[in-house]
């Protein structure tokens, strides 16, 4: 009967992994303590991901159909708002771009001062710098960009009157929370050591 060693700790934000390995399988073991950075970069690409597809799906289920995610209250549109809309009183949703935009995304990260490529980061969301287009009714005030309208529509304004509707928090909320991410990213993580199995 083979005798196993630990050849190799890593430590996880939730936990510690141990490689154990035969002796005849040395290579093998090299291998994948040589791969750990990929194999949990790549654990985390598939588990954010997969993650942020379920609350996207969700986001744009609350927004086309303008109710809000469970457990929470979004105050009506005033009727003046809802009759230059043509009639349509769904909240977050004046020309559609909010609802088309939310995705999963991708944004390379950089060295600051040097410039360098260090790694890509994915959120769920909107795109960064995209600006809103115009709605059906024409307006003096300058365009804003998707992720402050998210931020306006989220905390509310009350200097233009704009209650909160809040709809990001309460969507990770109901979807599990950072808890809920932990798990993705453990079955994630087996997914990949199983190609060194």
């Amino acid at each position: 009967m083979a005798r196993y060693q630990i050849n190799h700790y890593v430590d996880l934000p939730f936990g510690q992994l141990h490689i154990f390995t035969n002796p005849s399988e040395t290579a093998k073991a090299e291998r994948l303590i040589k791969d750990t950075p990929k194999i949990l970069w790549d654990a985390w690409k598939d588990a954010a991901e997969r993650y942020g597809k379920k609350i996207v799906k969700e986001a744009k289920r609350c927004i086309n159909s303008g109710i809000p995610p469970k457990g929470v209250h979004w105050p009506p549109l005033s009727p003046k708002y809802v009759e230059a809309m043509a009639g349509d009183d769904r909240t977050y949703y004046k020309t559609g771009q909010y609802a088309e935009s939310i995705g999963v995304h991708r944004e390379n990260m950089y060295y600051s001062g040097s410039g360098a490529f260090a790694r890509p980061r994915y959120f769920v969301g909107l795109p960064l710098g995209v600006m809103k287009i115009p709605a059906r009714y024409k307006s003096k005030r300058r365009p804003l960009s998707l992720i402050r309208v998210a931020q306006i529509l989220e905390q509310g304004a009350p200097s233009r009157n704009i209650p909160p509707r809040p709809l990001w928090k309460p969507l990770f909320d109901a979807a599990g929370g950072k808890e809920r991410i932990k798990v993705f990213a453990r079955n994630a993580i087996k997914r990949q050591l199983s190609k060194y199995m």
